[in-house]
């Protein structure tokens, strides 16, 4: 089953609770897609915002489970 991870990026400060939230649902079964983790690299790839919204709704509609952090508020 496909997952689709949606969590706010906060720089470093976040980029582990990041990793370790996906290695939990893959553990669960699921193969997981997080935007900020497999299209930017956690913000260092600096992609366009058109393309990255074109591939998080394609990632959205192909996942079987969308699963949100909100540790996070703003």
């Amino acid at each position: 089953m496909n997952a689709y991870l949606s969590a706010k990026f906060a720089g470093d400060d976040n980029e582990e609770i990041i990793d370790h939230l996906c290695q939990a649902a893959e553990r669960a079964g699921f193969r997981v897609t997080c935007t900020i983790r497999d299209y930017d690299d956690y913000g260092r790839a600096g992609h366009q915002v058109q393309p990255l919204l074109e591939y998080i709704f394609a990632k959205i509609e192909a996942a079987n489970v969308v699963l949100i952090d909100i540790t996070d508020k703003g």
